[in-house]
């Protein structure tokens, strides 16, 4: 999506890896219907690609199962309902990808392929805790 774009923010400081933030969205939203924010961008940003027919890469499914991660730590303290809706969104996208696979997050990638909420929430369950 890059070279589409009008404005491009950067910031100076190079950010090796993500760290907990006490006053990020991350840390503030829980419960908050905010927290789902991460879903609708990623959702925003696949539907996008498709638009302008962009080529999906390996580091798209990085990003998209990243954006899984970290939705899911976001979303924890919402109800079971919540959750098994946000899993039914990212298995729609993950067969919507073509078999475009990664060598990271294999068990994520092998429980949204079998649409296994319970292994996707235990696969959450260990990366979030990694």
């Amino acid at each position: 999506m890059w070279p589409l774009v009008d404005n491009v923010y950067t910031i100076p400081d190079i950010v090796y890896k993500y760290r907990n933030n006490l006053k990020g969205i991350s840390h503030t939203s829980k419960r908050n219907h905010k927290s789902i924010d991460s879903l609708y961008i990623t959702e925003a940003l696949l539907e996008d690609k498709q638009k302008f027919q962009h080529t999906l890469h390996e580091d798209d499914i990085e990003y998209f199962l990243s954006s899984i991660k970290l939705t899911y730590l976001r979303t924890l303290r919402h109800n079971g309902k919540i959750a098994k809706c946000i899993f039914v969104v990212w298995c729609y996208w993950f067969d919507k990808l073509d078999g475009l696979r990664t060598t990271k997050f294999t068990n994520l990638q092998n429980a949204l392929k079998r649409k296994d909420f319970k292994k996707y929430i235990l696969e959450n369950v260990r990366l979030n805790t990694v």
